[in-house]
């Protein structure tokens, strides 16, 4: 299966698991939707580091591990989720275009 295929068959098991309710309901990912989402990602987004500090360990009584995807393109994490999104719409999907927004990372 080619990876547009796949991606196409994720589309629609999506919204398999969302016809026959009238109302949309979030669907929740599963592991093997990380896993897929992982996958198409690969090579396009950035590998950002895991850094650790032992004064938020000492401050949270945890090992605090902190994803730094400050390093990410656009500086940020939304980079990956946009992509995958994008990357899993059908091509009648495409044709009609994507719209989308932040509201940012303001305090």
């Amino acid at each position: 299966m080619t990876k547009q295929q796949q991606n196409q068959q994720h589309s629609a098991d999506v919204k398999k698991k969302q016809s026959g309710d009238k109302k949309k309901k979030m669907v929740l990912p599963v592991y093997k939707d990380v896993v897929a989402a992982a996958k198409r990602i690969k090579g396009i987004a950035h590998n950002t580091p895991v850094v650790t500090s032992r004064t938020l360990d000492k401050r949270m009584k945890a090992k605090v591990f902190i994803k730094c995807d400050n390093t990410q393109r656009m500086g940020a994490f939304k980079f990956r989720g946009s992509y995958n999104a994008l990357a899993t719409l059908t091509p009648a999907q495409k044709k009609r275009g994507v719209v989308a927004w932040s509201s940012g990372n303001h305090g």
